[in-house]
């Protein structure tokens, strides 16, 4: 019996390590060589900004009555080619003279042309060949100008845009309080221009009750899933997570709440068509025109059709 009690305790023994073995979260390998670049709590976080050439983005928490809440806002830059000039219609006046006057002086140089060109020799020919030649490169060359001139000509719209954020806006802050890297790559990078760093597309800006912390980014690595940034404060790199910093390029339509919008769509009644008269005109034998005849039979309107359709 005691035997048998020491292997019960031990069988019991045996199930609770296993269940805890089994049940324990698996060591992430990133979080071993991850490293913190901004340590700050979210209540400290009072702005992020991402500045690109043509895309603004600001998200500045807030809250109300009815809690906190990020607002959004975005100032874009579009540029756009301008749209061709049309061609504008030959007055009436521009011809040279009266209509009379031409005919007359066609009329009476005629001859005197036809005597000239007999008389003329074949170097002269040439030289209006050559003439002729040079005034349609001429042209051309204005024409060419024209057309390069008419694609530089763009036109630059500025958008600008305030909204409430939406979950992912309350995300993105959040992952910015604290703000953490995947990986530590140091400030002696042998060449900056690989990773993006000698002239950065964007840089992302977080302000703090202590002050702005700047950060420069650059190219997105193979796959999309990390991206190098660099402290301009301190010049050293860093790996982070892109899907952190991605939202920020398309703000407008991947931090717009429009659950209110669609709350209210949902409520409106969806319209339908309704009429007194049938969709189709109906026919029936018509009993006010005596006995029908089965060779000339006669029919009327049992629903006279809307006025409109006929």
């Amino acid at each position: 019996m005691r035997s048998v009690t020491i292997h019960a305790v031990l069988l019991a023994v045996a199930l609770v390590g296993a269940y805890v073995v089994w049940t324990e979260e698996p060591e992430d390998p990133a979080a071993a060589t991850a490293v913190t670049l901004l340590d700050v709590a979210a209540d400290d976080v009072q702005s992020v900004r991402y500045d690109a050439e043509k895309l603004h983005v600001t998200i500045t928490p807030r809250s109300d009555e009815h809690g906190a809440y990020a607002w959004v806002e975005v100032d874009r830059t579009i540029e756009r080619a301008a749209p061709p000039e049309p061609n504008k219609p030959a007055e009436p006046g521009a011809t040279d003279g009266a209509p009379g006057e031409k005919g007359a002086d066609a009329k009476g140089d005629e001859p005197e042309g036809k005597a000239g060109a007999k008389n003329r020799g074949p170097d002269a020919k040439g030289a209006d060949d050559a003439a002729a030649a040079g005034s349609g490169t001429g042209a051309g060359a204005d024409e060419a100008k024209a057309d390069e001139g008419a694609k530089d000509e763009m036109i630059v719209e500025r958008k600008q845009l305030a909204f409430k954020g939406n979950a992912s806006a309350d995300k993105l802050l959040a992952a910015l309080a604290p703000f953490r890297a995947k990986r530590k790559l140091g400030s002696e990078v042998a060449d900056p221009a690989e990773l993006g760093l000698d002239e950065p597309a964007a840089t992302l800006t977080v302000v703090t009750g202590s002050g702005e912390h700047t950060y420069e980014l650059g190219q997105t690595v193979f796959g999309g899933d990390s991206r190098y940034l660099r402290d301009r404060a301190s010049g050293e790199v860093y790996l982070v997570d892109a899907r952190v910093l991605r939202p920020l390029m398309s703000a407008q339509t991947s931090l717009m709440d429009r659950s209110s919008s669609a709350s209210s769509s949902r409520s409106r009644a969806t319209p339908r068509r309704t009429s007194s008269w049938p969709r189709s005109p109906r026919f029936a034998p018509s009993a006010s025109s005596g006995p029908r005849s089965p060779t000339r039979p006669s029919w009327a309107w049992t629903s006279r059709p809307p006025p409109s359709r006929w």
